[in-house]
């Protein structure tokens, strides 16, 4: 699997998410709802790669994060966009994309932005390939 099926697998699972809010993703043209609302942000990160075991035949375990950024207008409390974050975490939690697994996600502190704020939900996940 390579990283753009990686990815492809990712941001498919989310897509399935039930009322998913309008979503940025990466590289694609996107305007902010109109109205102010709430909408996510995705971003790839491929990570390390390492040995599951020596020889010339084994395993390799390829390593990164995925992360979900809710965006919410300020002003109106965390809370809405703390139910999305932990939506977004019970989503991928230890699930199997074929050959892809997700781990636990977590989320970080509510950041303040520009009449907005922003929390991020990171999904670490694992792919184990047969060398």
């Amino acid at each position: 699997m390579s990283h753009r099926e990686i990815h492809a697998a990712l941001d498919g699972h989310l897509k399935a998410m039930e009322g998913l809010p309008p979503v940025a993703w990466e590289n694609v043209a996107f305007r902010p709802p109109m109205d102010g609302s709430a909408y996510l942000r995705t971003d790839f990160m491929p990570n390390s790669s390492d040995y599951g075991s020596l020889g010339d035949i084994g395993t390799v375990h390829e390593k990164g994060l995925y992360q979900v950024g809710v965006s919410a207008p300020s002003g109106e409390g965390s809370g809405g966009a703390e139910a999305l974050a932990d939506r977004i975490i019970s989503h991928f939690t230890r699930k199997t994309l074929g050959a892809l697994r997700t781990t636990l996600p977590y989320r970080g502190q509510a950041r303040p932005g520009e009449g907005r704020m922003f929390i991020a939900v990171t999904v670490p996940y694992q792919l184990e390939r047969f060398t």
